[in-house]
């Protein structure tokens, strides 16, 4: 039993000592149709957040990101829980969800590397965790409509019929 307590008290120290630190992600390169994600763990309540995530995007996407920090949040739930861009010159915007402590952005963005800083405070009654996850789609090409191809055709048929009967006459 000693040893179990030990043991207990060795991982709470070690989880003050590395909580200290802010924490920097990187999520690295993601292409078209690719997404990344990862979750961070606060097992300290009223332990402070101060994380930067970081991802490139390898051509210019519409991405999609979300920052989520809704699950069980009586027990690992973090407190003034804030997600904005590092570069307010990015374009990215996040949407704030309060009902579900969740950030959340969709648009268009450049080929190039991003940083997300996150900050708040464990406030459950076991820490604190959230959820992260980045994705990227290629832009969708624009397709000559098939009515107009339709139309086409049916217009240059239209004018060799009437060709054809101007020539018989």
């Amino acid at each position: 039993m000693k040893k179990v307590s030990c043991a207990i008290a060795m991982l709470g120290a070690l989880g003050l000592s590395a909580q200290a630190f802010a924490t920097s992600i990187d999520l690295g390169d993601i292409a078209p149709g690719e997404s990344q994600g990862a979750s961070l763990f606060y097992g300290v309540v009223g332990t402070p957040v101060d994380d930067s995530w970081t991802f490139t995007l390898t051509e210019d996407s519409n991405a999609a990101l979300v920052f989520d920090s809704a699950d069980l949040t009586g027990f690992y739930g973090i407190a003034d829980f804030t997600v904005a861009a590092a570069d307010p010159a990015s374009g990215i915007v996040f949407d704030y969800d309060a009902g579900d402590n969740l950030y959340s952005f969709s648009g268009s963005l450049a080929a190039g590397t991003y940083t997300i800083d996150v900050s708040g405070m464990t406030s459950g009654v076991l820490g604190g965790e959230y959820e992260v996850i980045a994705g990227a789609l290629a832009p969708a090409a624009v397709p000559i409509p098939a009515p107009f191809a339709l139309l086409a055709s049916s217009l240059f048929g239209l004018g060799a019929i009437r060709r054809r009967q101007t020539h018989k006459v």
